[in-house]
């Protein structure tokens, strides 16, 4: 089943699609047909300051004529943000799918670092290949971000051990541009929307991905969840996620006026189609999130006693009752002392969804 996710506020980001090119075949080189694909994860293209965005690729031989494309090689330069005037490359590799190395011996379209993954061959027959490159995002010292400032290029080459020297590479016109934002962390003025793609459960208790904790009335919600330890395959070897906070939808349950969106897309999908992705089951492991909302951002005299999963009129029972329940249940709801009131809702899920409180 489709996972319907409405979208809140977000009309300023832009989803970023797979960008397909053909190359047509003609004269001695119609043996020479391919489609190849260059994609930037989580969607909508933005990832959040330090945290992981992973490029997926693929190239398929569309020839008709039986000819096999040998030493097929993919080629990604690293992800550099722009601003200000100064570049800030990626730190880091943190996974891929493939053989992949790095030097710096890139083409004059590949500046910078070029990472390349090399295949011994493709056949009109075979399934499309496919690779996964995941790199850590850089941090600009930008309290907002920046739209569209991350950029990375990719392409593929084949070489066929024939004579002539036609079209080896995909797309001919040049290595694809992929565009991503760059979302503010803890500490800056980003509070509402956050977005990584995930390797495997937390660790040492911190969550996978998490909105700005300062919660106050100018911020009256923070978001962040942990993820049990799943399985991936082949070249899926994370889940693209992001979180997205705003006002609650008409017709929604709950006293906060307030809403959490929160995509945790299966193996091979994204969060940019919001309404027409599925979601990653857990099976029988559980998401542990964690909603803080600031008591004064309430109306006076409301308490939150009840969590509300997916639109559904009725609340999700207490994990003390009802631990297996399918559309997940409450750990705790609690309201800390002091000058400044916050309430802390934990809720146990085994897939993602939009809350209300």
């Amino acid at each position: 089943m489709r996972f319907g996710l409405r979208r809140v506020a977000l009309a300023c980001l832009v989803a970023v699609g797979a960008i397909v090119f053909m190359v047509p075949g003609g004269g001695a080189t119609n043996n020479r047909d391919g489609v190849a694909t260059f994609v930037a994860l989580p969607g909508p293209a933005a990832v959040t300051y330090g945290k992981n965005i992973a490029y997926s690729a693929t190239f398929d031989n569309t020839n008709t004529s039986g000819s096999v494309f040998t030493q097929v090689t993919f080629h990604q330069s690293r992800p550099v943000a722009t601003f200000g005037g100064t570049d800030y490359p990626s730190p880091k590799l943190i996974a891929a799918s493939c053989n992949a190395r790095i030097d710096d011996r890139g083409t004059a379209e590949l500046k910078d670092d070029e990472l390349t993954c090399t295949f011994a061959q493709l056949r009109p027959e075979d399934d499309p290949l496919k690779v996964t490159v995941v790199w850590q995002a850089p941090t600009i010292p930008s309290q907002t971000g920046c739209e569209d400032c991350l950029s990375s290029q990719g392409s593929w080459t084949i070489k066929e051990n024939k004579t002539t020297n036609g079209n080896e590479s995909f797309p001919p016109e040049g290595p694809i541009v992929v565009p991503a934002s760059l979302l503010g962390g803890a500490g800056t003025a980003e509070t509402t929307h956050a977005g990584s793609y995930e390797l495997g459960a937390c660790k040492g208790g911190n969550p996978n991905l998490s909105t700005n904790p300062d919660v106050n009335l100018s911020n009256p919600l923070a978001t962040s969840f942990c993820l049990p330890a799943f399985s991936t395959s082949g070249s899926d070897i994370g889940l693209a996620t992001t979180i997205f906070e705003g006002i609650a939808a008409s017709g929604d349950p709950g006293v906060t006026g307030l809403r959490s969106d929160v995509c945790i897309a299966d193996l091979g999908e994204d969060c940019s189609t919001f309404g027409n992705y599925d979601p990653f089951d857990f099976g029988t492991g559980q998401i542990t999130l964690v909603f803080q909302i600031a008591n004064d951002a309430l109306l006076s005299g409301v308490k939150i006693t009840q969590v509300f999963h997916n639109g559904d009129p009725d609340p999700l029972p207490s994990c003390a009752d009802d631990p297996d329940n399918a559309n997940g249940c409450v750990v705790s709801i609690d309201l800390s002392k002091g000058k400044v009131k916050i309430w802390t809702i934990i809720v146990k899920s085994s897939s993602n969804g939009f809350y209300n409180w």
